[in-house]
């Protein structure tokens, strides 16, 4: 009697083919992830180069670029709203009472309060693990409360004196970034150069707490240097460049990017931060960046020579 040989695999054969497939697939998800973040950077880098035109744009028609926010007691704002229609959210804009507070939380109407709680794609980087979220209740310590939408880039108002005190060879004349809250920065103010001095970098992560790639229960110990992160709070226009500790738990101030969200620019790009220049234009910054590059860059009018 003749035995056929059966066709089907034997459990060897199918367990070294599953060894093979999940090593292959093991190899392959690190490649994967690398081409989601990259494409992920790209679509950042884009949001960033929307924002710093609609501002160059409007100083085009207007002679001055829009205020970044203000800190007017009864209509405050932040640096989102005037670049509104710029970027092709005029809907949105149309539905805010200008002039009124932006949150119900501190006496403005439901319509500012919905604007302000509205998630605009262009403000947010998709590599924030939080970039799907909804708005935030947002608490001020002994000020107020109130919802809304956070964003992921913002202007920083300029670099802290006490680092600039421990830059070697860096001048401290003028510390002040490219916009200042309830001031109209004219292009001759930036006598740094406008391809020379950061307009809007990502500052991503806020009003939670970042400090090297891990979140911190919110809002434990959070200081607030960096504002709220909210595109319509007058607290985001106030970020000043402080530096931190690797760790980004402490101000030692030997780290700027992606340390602490609260005391430097920081991104969830690995070992980068992109930021939008004052010409329009968009750069990747390293974490490897000396302290005076990055700190030469947001000022505006400091005469620093950046050789990096």
């Amino acid at each position: 009697m003749v035995r056929l040989r059966s066709k089907g695999f034997t459990l060897i054969e199918l367990l070294v083919v599953i060894a093979i497939i999940a090593i292959l697939i093991g190899l392959l998800l690190p490649a994967v992830q690398k081409v989601r973040e990259a494409a992920a950077r790209m679509s950042c880098q884009n949001n960033l180069k929307q924002i710093t035109l609609a501002y160059f744009n409007q100083e085009s028609a207007f002679g001055y670029f829009p205020l970044s926010g203000s800190n007017v007691p009864t209509a405050p704002f932040g640096w989102g709203l005037n670049v509104l229609t710029a970027i092709e959210q005029d809907n949105l804009y149309k539905q805010y009472t200008v002039g009124a507070p932006p949150y119900t939380g501190i006496g403005g109407p439901a319509n500012n309060q919905a604007v302000s709680a509205t998630r605009v794609k262009v403000f947010t980087c998709p590599s924030n693990p939080d970039s799907s979220g909804p708005a935030v209740l947002y608490t001020l310590p002994g000020y107020a409360s109130w919802t809304g939408m956070p964003g992921d880039y913002g202007p920083i108002k300029g670099v802290n004196p006490s680092l600039a005190s421990t830059i070697s060879g860096f001048p401290s004349g003028n510390l002040n970034g490219m916009f200042q809250v309830d001031a109209k920065t004219k292009i001759a103010d930036v006598t740094d150069g406008l391809s020379n001095t950061i307009m809007i970098p990502e500052i991503a992560g806020r009003p939670y707490l970042w400090q090297a790639g891990k979140k911190q229960p919110y809002p434990t110990a959070f200081t607030y240097s960096n504002g709220s992160g909210l595109w319509n709070d007058a607290t985001c226009s106030n970020a000043t460049l402080n530096g931190s500790d690797a760790a980004g738990t402490s101000s030692a101030r030997t780290c700027v990017v992606n340390c602490s969200n609260d005391l430097g620019l920081y991104a969830f790009h690995t070992g980068a931060v992109n930021v939008g220049m004052g010409d329009g234009s968009v750069r990747t910054i390293n974490a490897s960046a000396s302290l005076f590059t990055v700190a030469a860059l947001v000022t505006r009018a400091n005469g620093e020579v950046i050789s990096e």
